[in-house]
């Protein structure tokens, strides 16, 4: 595993590091020597990167709690970055963006399904990137914080935004990813009411919907597969054509 370097505000002086508050840790997953580089130069007076060369050297790095972001190229060399993005969701939900010249809506829907926050297509804007690693960041921080633990009642099932689970009295679950927890309390806050599109996307992406963005659209068909079989309900989430989406049946928040 590459040497971290020094965070940015340090400063070497006769071996003793002066540091104010350190830089997040991103840990970096990419083969290609040029991108490694690019990256550097991008991205390391903001953050202290930690460049892995495989999947082993990617856990034991998440292991000791110090990662705040996870950037990892699908394509590499002797893993498949889906398979390692689905290892990490299962234990982790530090923020986790794929980085890949594969730009099909059927790689993007892959990345998205197994938990990954965002997907950044290569060539990448230096911009666009910086961003999107940022908005995975925000988004991530209130959950580090320990919120109320309120329960949502929605027909006969019950979700714990905690534990991220729905169950139904007769004994039927499902696990929920953190983006799916977010967008049911979102449609549930207005049920039987239309949430728009834009107004969700940047609740989940940080920016609007875009018909060449399926996030949004992968989010809410996972949420509406799993309620509908816990629920064994045939239709629960609406879509509505350039409007939004409509979680139908009554709702209420316990404490």
């Amino acid at each position: 595993m590459q040497d971290q370097p020094l965070p940015a505000g340090a400063a070497d002086s006769g071996g003793d590091m002066v540091c104010a508050d350190p830089a997040p840790v991103v840990a970096v997953l990419e083969d290609d020597p040029a991108i490694r580089a690019l990256l550097q130069r991008l991205l390391g007076a903001e953050y202290r990167l930690a460049f892995v060369d495989d999947a082993a050297q990617l856990r034991r790095l998440l292991e000791d709690g110090i990662t705040a972001l996870v950037l990892l190229d699908i394509l590499l060399p002797s893993d498949n970055g889906i398979a390692i993005a689905r290892t990490i969701r299962a234990s982790s939900d530090v923020p986790l963006v794929l980085l890949s010249g594969l730009t099909s809506a059927e790689m993007i829907a892959a990345g998205l399904n197994v938990g990954a926050d965002d997907y950044v297509t290569k060539p990448f804007d230096p911009l666009v990137l910086r961003a999107r690693m940022r908005n995975a960041l925000r988004r991530a921080a209130p959950a580090r914080r320990t919120p109320r633990h309120v329960l949502l009642r929605f027909a006969d099932c019950t979700c714990d935004p905690l534990a991220r689970t729905v169950t139904h009295p007769a004994g039927r679950s499902a696990h929920l990813t953190e983006k799916e927890v977010q967008l049911f309390m979102a449609l549930a806050r207005r049920a039987r009411a239309v949430v728009d599109r834009d107004e969700l996307s940047r609740l989940l992406t940080g920016g609007e919907w875009s018909p060449l963005n399926r996030a949004l659209d992968v989010h809410v068909s996972n949420l509406r597969r799993k309620l509908m079989a816990v629920m064994q309900a045939d239709s629960v989430i609406t879509s509505f054509r350039g409007a939004g989406y409509m979680l139908r049946g009554d709702v209420r928040f316990d404490e």
